[in-house]
């Protein structure tokens, strides 16, 4: 079996998929993350840090892609290689679109089955959009690799009548619609093929006697209990490793419920409308199918029912789905590659008489599959001078800056767009893990739940990030509701702004120690990071404070020398950042706005003396403030004691703590440079 699939044509495929791989992995990392892959790697984030999905995490998407999610995520973290695992996935819809024509009984048509399956795997991977979503965390593209490959072991179970393979061929399936439940009629067409064959191999054998019939009728029961017992296998798994009423709930029952929400302002004439986009998109390759179609009934290609079946299929179930998306255009794509492969080799059989065949012949494989490389080598072209607006904006890159030095790994982060979130290397309340339209508009994401979880959850920020402005949309009062548990509002571009400094902590410092200064502030405590020395303080106001005071973090050697000094005001305001205004860049602070500002106004050198001064403090109420540090880069290794102490910066004087004290041990880190 082996030795089959190192013969010329499978060796070709090889180089196919070698030079598939090499342009989709340029595309990777030339663009940059869109707002579904955002909350998807997010999924997997989740995951990976311990909480149970579709239990405590909300994942709307089944668990085979979750699980790739998963796999990207642990291997490269929120890079943009962590679309690899997906993106091989993609792949293999080149070798199961090749495996399946590759059947073909050449006995059957003049043209060799290598030539059709070549031409059609190349087609299929270098279509401009299939190319594109096949590089992305998008699951439409892997659901149809293994849709194709479900149907190559069923049409390899044609050739050689074997359970296994419809076994394979049902564990394929089930994995294609627990990616996503996308290419729902492949059972259907798994199960016509097998009737055939054995209606086929029936008629060959010219038998209609009635033992003869039951013994058809046997095997073919077998055959569909094998595929039968192949699809059971994957969903068991999955009942086991998740719970099953939840994933259905978020997997299924949330798509009905957006479905239901849309269904009256919807109407099949739109996806009709945008059926036709898609097909104007792909209008050489419905040309292709066309004559494919045409030459291929004349010249009775029996493989001509099964990709008009799937074609058709596939228009019948758009016209009713709701939503229907641009890029699920790419369902129309593996039909048109192989009708339009069809087409090729027929031409290409026409034209073997000629007296110059091999010459012609050679030279007319070339051009196609050239010409078919010729729209992924624009994507990737595309792709690499791509200038994301989104997260290559300033203001945009200013406040995921600002979001991972004033929060903590730990720390739970709000937000509409998951990228800015990833980017920070910060993760959001399992529940509010995608926020999306889809759960808006259903009601299955709430204002109420974003408001309780910032309280339950002590989450630091919140982040109005999407380009579409998700959150003002749909909660027009989220705004003033979080002023009202924020105590700082940063607008760093017109879609970009950050609610900071929580009025009221509700958890406890992971390490509790507790302290006066000069009976005007009780330090409670504080948190760490601990991969970087980066420290969260916990502080209460005693009672109304006359002086806006300053922090000061001291970190010293073992032997008592200071080699960092980190003063400032609580909430330092962000650096300035430059903006391109009306054709000309400009340093813009970003400017803070706060409930708190008539308490501020007289106070001149707000907000550099903090967004949030010591004078502004509600008393009783627990501050967190975090603070980086960056030690010299010529740092010795060794371990640095770090010592916090507050003061007046108008006399320098220090608050004591007691007698004959003014500052406090805090911790001990291990830094400098490493051999």
């Amino acid at each position: 079996m082996l030795t089959k699939f190192l013969t010329p044509p499978w060796l070709a495929l090889i180089l196919l998929l070698t030079l598939a791989l090499g342009l989709r992995i340029a595309y990777i990392w030339g663009t940059p993350w869109n707002t579904d892959e955002g909350h998807w790697l997010m999924f997997g984030r989740l995951a990976n840090a311990g909480h149970p999905a579709y239990s405590e995490t909300f994942v709307g998407i089944p668990p085979t892609a979750l699980l790739a999610i998963q796999l990207g995520a642990k291997l490269f973290g929120s890079s943009l290689a962590a679309r690899v695992p997906i993106m091989l996935l993609s792949l293999l819809s080149l070798v199961g679109l090749f495996w399946s024509l590759m059947t073909l009984d050449s006995t059957q048509t003049p043209a060799p089955p290598w030539l059709t399956a070549l031409i059609a795997a190349t087609l299929l991977s270098f279509n401009f959009d299939y190319f594109q979503f096949s590089a992305q965390i998008m699951t439409e593209v892997a659901a149809i690799s293994l849709a194709l490959m479900a149907l190559a072991f069923a049409q390899q179970y044609t050739l050689t009548p074997r359970p296994h393979w419809l076994y394979l061929s049902g564990i394929a399936t089930m994995l294609s619609l627990t990616l996503k439940v996308f290419v729902i009629f492949i059972p259907l067409l798994i199960m016509g093929e097998v009737v055939r064959m054995e209606h086929e191999r029936g008629m060959r054998k010219n038998k209609d006697t009635k033992d003869a019939k039951q013994i058809r009728s046997f095997a073919l029961t077998f055959a569909l209990f094998a595929f039968a017992l192949g699809c059971l296998t994957p969903l068991i798994l999955f009942i086991v490793m998740y719970n099953p009423i939840a994933m259905a709930q978020q997997v299924l029952a949330f798509r009905f419920a957006l479905r239901a929400t849309l269904a009256p302002t919807h109407t099949w004439q739109e996806n009709l409308s945008l059926m036709a986009s898609m097909g104007w998109d792909n209008r050489p390759l419905i040309i292709g199918a066309l004559v494919g179609l045409m030459l291929g009934w004349r010249a009775y290609r029996p493989q001509i029912i099964l990709w008009l079946a799937w074609f058709s299929l596939t228009f019948i179930i758009f016209l009713t789905h709701i939503p229907l998306r641009q890029r699920y255009g790419v369902l129309f794509i593996p039909p048109l590659a192989a009708l339009t492969a069809i087409a090729v080799s027929e031409i290409y059989a026409r034209i073997k008489p000629h007296r110059f065949q091999k010459p012609v012949r050679f030279g007319f494989i070339t051009i196609v599959l050239v010409l078919a490389t010729i729209p992924a080598l624009q994507q990737v072209s595309t792709g690499l001078v791509t200038v994301n607006s989104g997260d290559n904006e300033p203001g945009r890159l200013a406040a995921i800056n600002y979001l991972e030095m004033n929060t903590l790994p730990q720390d739970c982060l709000i937000t509409d767009d998951q990228r800015v979130t990833n980017a920070a290397n910060r993760l959001s309340p399992p529940w509010l893990s995608e926020a999306s339209h889809a759960r808006f508009v259903t009601g299955w994401l709430t204002m109420t739940d974003i408001l309780t979880t910032i309280q339950t959850a002590d989450c630091p920020m919140v982040a109005f990030a999407d380009p579409k402005e998700l959150f003002t949309t749909y909660f027009p009062e989220l705004p003033q509701r979080l002023a009202d548990l924020y105590a700082i509002e940063i607008p760093f571009s017109r879609k970009t702004t950050l609610f900071v400094g929580l009025k009221q902590h509700h958890h406890p410092p992971q390490h509790p120690l507790t302290a006066q200064f000069s009976n005007q502030i009780n330090f409670l405590g504080f948190d760490l990071n601990p991969t970087r020395p980066q420290i969260a303080l916990y502080f209460a106001a005693l009672r109304p404070l006359e002086q806006d005071y300053k922090i000061s973090l001291q970190l010293r050697s073992m032997t008592g020398n200071t080699v960092l000094t980190a003063d400032h005001y609580p909430f330092p305001a962000p650096p300035p950042i430059s903006l391109l205004i009306q054709g000309e860049q400009r340093r813009v602070d970003p400017q803070p706005t706060s409930p708190y500002q008539r308490h501020l106004a007289q106070n001149s050198g707000y907000p550099h003396s903090g967004m949030f001064p010591t004078r502004a403090w509600p008393v009783g109420q627990t501050i967190r403030e975090v603070t980086t540090l960056t030690p010299p880069p010529d740092l010795p290794v060794g371990d640095y004691q770090l010592y916090l102490n507050i003061y007046d910066p108008a006399t320098m004087a220090r608050l004591p703590l007691s007698a004959d004290s003014n500052e406090i041990y805090l911790t001990t880190f291990t830094l400098g440079e490493q051999p």
